[in-house]
């Protein structure tokens, strides 16, 4: 039998009465829906009943979600109830300030472009959160040379060269590490969305 803590996090979801893979989803996923909301213009306020209204909506929608790539992404999925919240928040009352206006008239707008302006900052937002929950607890299940080796080559970019000479291995050792490293992190985001992001996702800029 696989071990729970093996399976994604949203397939434990669906269970509304697990609590404690409730708490987890809603420590990744908060946050993130939170600030999202505040760099469109939302007040603390708003965005905060905003969130609450898309956790909401998942916990409706959650228990019968099925994950299938070829037609999209969990983040993809996210965005979109996190989006079709804010346009039925918009049909339902008049906005307040500029700032709201602003939001209002891009997310109605018929242009491609605009739609996909918000939904490419929504990628990079998910995947900076996303990676600052799984780094840490990657890190913490390396060993420090394995780590080094990782954080050299695929954070900071520096030849395989000079990060074997500072810690005494060949440059493969070096390659090895750092591969390994990375699959960690790749399994473990897969852990959280049932989903293997491409080597590119988990650049944490």
């Amino acid at each position: 039998m696989m071990d729970s803590t093996r399976i994604s996090l949203l397939i434990r979801v669906r269970d509304l009465a697990d609590g404690r893979s409730w708490d987890e989803f809603d420590a990744i996923y908060r946050p993130l829906i939170f600030r999202y909301l505040r760099r469109l213009g939302l007040g603390a306020f708003d965005a905060d009943e905003l969130t609450q209204e898309v956790f909401s909506r998942l916990m409706k929608k959650l228990p019968t979600f099925e994950l299938n790539r070829e037609k999209a992404r969990f983040r993809t999925f996210l965005w979109k109830v996190t989006y079709n919240a804010l346009v039925d928040r918009a049909r339902r009352q008049k906005v307040r300030d500029e700032a709201e206006k602003k939001w209002v008239r891009e997310f109605r707008d018929p242009e491609e472009s605009i739609r996909r302006k918000h939904e490419e900052e929504w990628v990079l937002m998910h995947r900076q959160r996303l990676l600052k929950r799984v780094l840490p607890w990657v890190q913490a299940r390396t060993s420090a040379t394995a780590w080094a080796c990782f954080q050299g080559r695929m954070l900071q970019d520096r030849p395989a060269a000079e990060i074997a000479a500072e810690l005494d291995l060949n440059r493969n050792s070096v390659y090895v590490h750092a591969h390994r490293v990375l699959e960690r992190i790749r399994d473990r985001c897969a852990e959280i969305e049932g989903d293997h992001d491409d080597g590119d996702d988990l650049d944490p800029s």
